[in-house]
């Protein structure tokens, strides 16, 4: 019998997912479980056994997000006697909106991980910083003299920032939150934002972080027994000679539901205009203004990329 990974990136839709077909796996006598954030495993955890917050490898299976199985591989990563077959090939990995998780993101994945004696001396430069004094002198090491002059540049970097372009101020907990894809992503890190947090009073400290390592989604992926993925579109000929050719996967296309009914009356979907805006607020003012424009025309159905995005729309 082979365990399942279930992949969704967007909490909600993954909570309601696991909601849905808890019971089936119950009665089955399986072992499944949800991996949530650290903020909402506090909250509901105490309620919700089945809420945690790392990839649990006894588990049947485990619905989270990319991020989750990611770190999860490089827990094993870690480990020198490290076996990936025993690991994998007995799993299978099913993907939500395989398209944005395989095709749209970096094939490679940089693993950082906090340093905290390095941390603590990165804070000492970003006070000096603060303080317009020189960092001459400073660094005693090897590695105090890489991360002078790493944070130097950073906080060059961060300094030049752009309120509402490249970070939310205050967003979360008081800090700057890093905008990345035209979203704002609580837990996206980088250093520049870290010296910004600092220079603004908005953080204490510096999170001083090293890269150990580089995994390629894609083998990762493969290492797999068996890998299915699901999208609302199949995309064009290179994606799916992409997929083919990296993933040895097969494009099933599942007919729309009323096209196999007799009787019902089924019409393709046509485009008929297609608008680009600078940024969000005119996008969601040009969504606005088409939807209440042929409202009373035809019924008209508005996809979000996420449920906050659809928040905002109907704010």
């Amino acid at each position: 019998r082979k365990k399942v990974h279930v992949v969704i990136d967007d909490e909600e839709l993954l909570l309601r997912d696991f909601d849905t077909f808890k019971s089936l796996f119950d009665s089955f006598g399986l072992k499944a479980n949800v991996c949530v954030t650290p903020e909402r495993l506090q909250t509901d955890g105490p309620t919700h056994p089945h809420m945690a917050v790392r990839v649990d490898p006894e588990a049947d299976i485990v619905y989270c997000d990319a991020a989750k199985l990611q770190s999860h591989y490089a827990r094993i990563a870690k480990n020198g006697n490290a076996n990936f077959e025993a690991e994998y090939s007995q799993r299978v990995l099913l993907l939500d909106e395989v398209d944005s998780l395989v095709i749209d993101n970096s094939p490679n994945v940089p693993f950082v991980y906090k340093n905290d004696e390095l941390s603590r001396f990165a804070t000492q430069v970003a006070a000096r910083f603060t303080a317009m004094g020189s960092v001459d002198g400073m660094a005693r090491t090897p590695s105090e003299v890489r991360v002078v002059q790493v944070m130097q540049r950073a906080w060059a970097l961060g300094m030049k920032m752009v309120p509402g372009q490249d970070f939310l101020q205050g967003a979360m907990y008081n800090l700057h939150v890093k905008i990345e894809n035209g979203k704002a992503d609580p837990l996206a890190w980088s250093l520049p934002l870290e010296c910004r947090n600092f220079a603004d009073n908005r953080a204490s400290t510096i999170e001083f972080r090293e890269k150990l390592f580089i995994m390629s989604r894609a083998n990762v992926y493969r290492k797999y027994g068996a890998l299915v993925g699901l999208s609302g579109s199949v995309g064009n000929a290179a994606e799916q000679e992409y997929l083919a050719r990296v993933y040895r996967a097969q494009v099933v296309k599942v007919p729309v539901f009323l096209s196999t009914c007799t009787g019902a009356a089924y019409f393709e979907a046509e485009q008929r205009e297609v608008h680009v805006c600078d940024n969000e607020p005119k996008q969601l003012a040009k969504v606005s203004e088409h939807a209440f424009e042929n409202r009373l025309k035809v019924p008209v159905l508005i996809i979000a990329g996420s449920r906050k995005e659809a928040s905002r729309l109907v704010r």
